[in-house]
């Protein structure tokens, strides 16, 4: 024990403690225990930390970054504090953690076999354009886990681009079914930079698809084959489309509400059909070899 040693903090730092536990980085944490005075032991003592306020009375430690939650994961494994998983699993997929870190998530969830956390951050990739899923340079778990699980998570992601992609298919080509339910003003003006489709329907009703609209899904439709879950607000139209219903007498009163309610019923048709698509399970994968970052780029090729 290093005489820099720093105390811990409380509630770990009471001078009548019955053990000492003397971590790696030098830090006492005082615990009550009968036995040996002073423990040392190979974890640092953030690690020591987490684990003691697992088993004190009262506490709950705060996992607030990736590192703790991880290094919290560690230790309720490798001292069997079974009664912590739980808490851990939760916040290991909790929003503000996915948020920055969804690949060393996923990494960490296949390395522990974390089956539903592994679904959980997989689908959060899906937030990510696919070349992105190659940039693993500042992810240390990629080197630990089995190349088939990032392979596998690859393949997820292009299905779930595919899956996307016939939704937008589904309101392009079949855009005359959806006519008959939404009165959008893209499918009821005939002078908006004129029509791709005209047509009557039942009870005189008249439908067409305007040019512009038309041309804004397919952009949609290559977008989300790359980036299936991509935030769909009106950020994502482009000024140039809007210019020309905002020009229109017939669509300028109600573009940017028909846009809005378009991208909310959008959204729900995409939910639904990326949740049809399975990522193979973790027990499927097996002991395969790890993967380095720069052979991961290699590995993953998704077309």
């Amino acid at each position: 024990m290093s005489d820099n040693s720093a105390p811990a903090g409380a509630p770990f730092d009471k001078p009548d403690a019955d053990v000492i536990y003397a971590p790696s980085a030098h830090g006492e944490v005082a615990a009550e225990k009968r036995g040996i005075p002073v423990v040392d032991i190979t974890e640092d003592r953030v690690a020591v930390d987490i684990l003691l306020r697992f088993c004190y009375p009262g506490e709950v430690p705060e996992l607030l970054t990736f590192d703790g939650v991880k290094k919290g994961l560690e230790m309720v494994r490798k001292y069997q504090v079974e009664g912590a998983m739980p808490f851990i699993r939760r916040s290991l997929v909790s929003p503000e953690l996915l948020e920055e870190n969804r690949l060393r998530v996923y990494a960490i969830a296949c390395l522990y076999e974390l089956h539903q956390e592994a679904i959980v951050s997989a689908r959060a990739c899906l937030r990510l354009q696919q070349t992105e899923l190659w940039d693993s340079d500042d992810i240390p778990e990629f080197s630990s886990v089995p190349v088939e699980a990032f392979i596998r998570l690859g393949q997820y992601h292009r299905k779930c681009g595919d899956a996307a992609a016939m939704v937008v298919e589904s309101w392009s080509s079949g855009w005359l079914e959806h006519a008959r339910i939404h009165s959008f003003c893209f499918f009821r003006c005939q002078s908006c930079n004129g029509t791709s489709s005209c047509y009557s329907l039942a009870g005189y009703v008249r439908a067409s698809k305007s040019r512009w609209w038309d041309s804004f899904m397919q952009d949609v439709k290559k977008a989300i084959k790359q980036q299936p879950l991509a935030p769909l607000t009106m950020d994502i139209l482009p000024w140039e489309y809007l210019m020309t219903p905002a020009q229109c007498a017939t669509c300028r009163a109600t573009v940017g509400q028909d846009i809005c309610q378009f991208l909310d019923l959008f959204s729900r048709s995409l939910t639904e059909a990326i949740e049809k698509v399975q990522l193979v399970c973790l027990s499927d994968i097996g002991a395969g070899r790890s993967l380095r970052p720069e052979a991961w780029k290699r590995w993953l090729s998704i077309g």
